[in-house]
């Protein structure tokens, strides 16, 4: 549960100190890094359902949202890789990523609207834990202001927001693996 999270912060760090440098080998790490990190969110969806006492069920509409949202997050890092493969400094970003955004379905798909239904679903995963089992409420609250936060930093492209909602994320997490291993020794 904390793995994922702790990549993903990884792989931030990277790219916001590669930033302003173009694609380069920098910019390629940290999208390896979020890459793998990606792959973590269906699996910590698995733990938070259960930790909030429910079944994991392909019924589960939250199940779908990080579903959906992580394969479109996916997307855009393959995507981000590719201008890294094409070897854009950074006015040719600026230009290639316009291009995408001239493209109302692939931009909604893969930039706006997909990796929000990721975090939606994360969101919404970690309200069903605050609400039942209040034990484990300060995790899974710091894990959903987090994910604001996140938002909100995505919203308005600072990479820094973006960073710490990450960090608040990883940090929940973190307190929902203690908490719910001490209860579950108990």
């Amino acid at each position: 549960m904390v793995a994922g999270p702790a990549i993903l912060v990884s792989g931030w760090v990277v790219l916001i100190a590669s930033a302003g440098q173009g694609a380069n080998d920098g910019w390629l790490i940290g999208h390896y890094l979020l890459f793998v990190a990606n792959a973590a969110w269906l699996p910590i969806f698995i733990v938070l359902t259960r930790l909030a006492g429910r079944e994991v069920s392909v019924a589960d509409p939250v199940l779908w949202l990080v579903l959906v949202g992580s394969l479109a997050v996916a997307g855009q890092l393959a995507i981000d890789m590719a201008a890294w493969a094409l070897g854009l400094d950074g006015a040719e970003l600026t230009s290639f990523f316009g291009a995408l955004r001239d493209r109302p379905i692939l931009s909604l798909t893969v930039h706006s609207v997909g990796p929000s239904l990721l975090f939606l679903g994360v969101l919404l995963a970690a309200v069903r834990v605050l609400r039942a089992k209040p034990q484990l409420a300060r995790g899974a609250a710091l894990v959903a202001g987090g994910i604001v936060v996140v938002l909100v930093g995505a919203l308005l492209t600072f990479s820094v927001v973006i960073l710490a909602g990450y960090v608040a994320v990883l940090a929940g997490f973190t307190v929902l693996a203690f908490r719910s291993s001490q209860l579950s020794e108990t």
